[in-house]
């Protein structure tokens, strides 16, 4: 049986018998054998997708955060500027998925990345996802004219004093909020 979804939410009911369990990014789903499964979360009582996202924090010597301005067709967060990042890719752990999805975003490579954040994406009405984001920091000598726009609007250094004067996606705004100060 399944019931409509919000627009654009590709859903179906949670199969009769299949246990809700807690994992470390929420309410997930337990196998008949009990084993987590990440690949089906509740909303609505509806099957939604849990995933993992890597972003990056990536500060120039001046102190500038590079930002992504992401275009109307994002899926998530369209409009709005956000950390440079994505989903993470089978066998990929974190910290590989933020050096691919920063080369593959701007056209740059990072030496250090130091874990700075983990943990449930921010909740935002009407995004059913259950999302683990894992943000790392890193530092560049990188220009602007360095940066190749692979994704998006554009693709930025933004100046910290400049920086909540755009309209920035969930993830983004709580780690700029709380956790800039460690960058």
């Amino acid at each position: 049986m399944t019931r409509h979804a919000p627009p654009g939410l590709r859903a179906r009911l949670v199969d009769e018998g299949v246990a809700v369990a807690r994992t470390r990014a929420g309410i997930g789903t337990a196998t008949a054998d009990g084993q987590r499964d990440r690949s089906r979360a509740r909303w609505n009582g509806l099957v939604v997708a849990t995933y993992d996202v890597a972003l990056v924090l990536l500060v120039d010597p001046s102190g500038a955060v590079l930002l992504q301005h992401r275009d109307e067709h994002a899926p998530v967060s369209p409009n709005q500027w956000s950390l440079p990042g994505g989903h993470l890719e089978p066998g990929e752990s974190p910290e590989q998925a933020a050096r691919r999805e920063l080369l593959e975003e701007t056209g740059l490579t990072v030496g250090e990345l130091h874990p700075l954040w983990s943990g449930p994406r921010p909740h935002e009405p009407g995004f059913p996802h259950t999302v683990t984001v894992h943000i790392f920091r890193g530092a560049t000598f990188a220009r602007q004219e360095d940066v190749v726009l692979g994704e998006g609007r554009a693709m930025v250094f933004v100046p910290r004093d400049e920086l909540f004067n755009r309209k920035l996606a969930a993830s983004t705004a709580a780690v700029l909020s709380t956790r800039l100060g460690d960058a």
